[in-house]
Parts: structure tokens; sequence; C-alpha cells
């Protein structure tokens, strides 16, 4: 069966003038599935790791299991030695006074980190270093401020 068409109107002056019509809607985008999957998985990769280590911090557990506990410098030297902290070395980091034949509680960390400690005499110079290292905390330790090497020497593990 065939169809009938008419042939197409010329274009006339008339039509030519009138005014453009009117633009089509704009096509509206969309997040497709993948774009919305990979987003959710994005976020995920970086909420996770935060909302894990509140979680672990509340157990007692934690991500970062380093642990502060005392340990104590014997002055066994002749001259009285002041033990600072090495806190990237800074002037206002507190220092603890050790007389010659005393003992002084200093603190250190836990988990495999080295804290180090600086034993300097009364003019400020530095007279060794203790870079301490414990794999755990230890009830008692005590080390002799005789074991301070070179600064900022190997560190000095302990149990």
């Amino acid at each position: 069966m065939a169809i009938e068409e008419e042939p197409a109107a010329p274009i006339t002056r008339e039509v030519a003038n009138d005014p453009p019509a009117p633009a089509p809607p704009a096509r509206k985008r969309h997040v497709t599935r993948g774009i919305l999957v990979l987003m959710i998985l994005t976020v995920a990769g970086i909420v996770a790791p935060f909302i894990a280590n509140i979680f672990a911090s509340h157990s007692g557990a934690g991500l970062d299991t380093t642990k502060v506990f005392p340990v104590s410098i014997d002055n066994d030297t002749a001259a009285p030695l002041d033990a600072q902290l090495c806190d990237h070395c800074l002037p206002t980091v507190p220092k603890v006074s050790i007389l010659p034949g005393a003992s002084a509680q200093v603190s250190v960390s836990a988990g495999g980190s080295v804290t180090r400690y600086y034993l300097l005499d009364r003019s400020g110079a530095t007279v060794g270093c203790l870079p301490l290292r414990f794999s755990k905390p230890v009830s008692g330790f005590t080390i002799p401020a005789s074991r301070a090497g070179r600064s900022p020497g190997d560190p000095i593990n302990a149990p």
C-alpha cells in the first residue's frame, strides 16, 4: 500500500522573516550509576579510616599504639646534667636537672618510636644523646647517663 505525500511547500518571504522558533529545552545532565558508585567508593575510602580510628580509640586499641611511660635516667657522672627531650631541639622544651649520683624520671614512648633525650652540661653544651626505643612499656627501667652517645646516635633498643 502506497502512501501519498504532498510536495514540500516552497519557503515564502513571510515565513523567512518570522522570528526564530524557541530553542528546544536544554538536556538535563544526570549522574550515571557508574559515576555514583565511584563517588560513593571514594567517600567511603576517605571516611572509613577516620571512623575506624574513632572506634579503635574508644576500645583502647587505636591505630596509634604508642604509649607513654616513665623511665629513670641515672646520673653516674661527676657533673650535674640536664636532660632535655629533643622536640625539634627547641630551647623552649623543658629540662630535667640531674645532680651527680641522682636520678630523674622522664617520659618515653613505646611502640617502636625513638625518644631522644639530650644530656647538657651547666653551660648548655650537649654532652651526649640517649635515643631510647621501646617496643612496649617497661616498669622501673633505669638507664645510666654514661650510656649517652654522640648526637643523634643510634637508638638504644630496650625491652
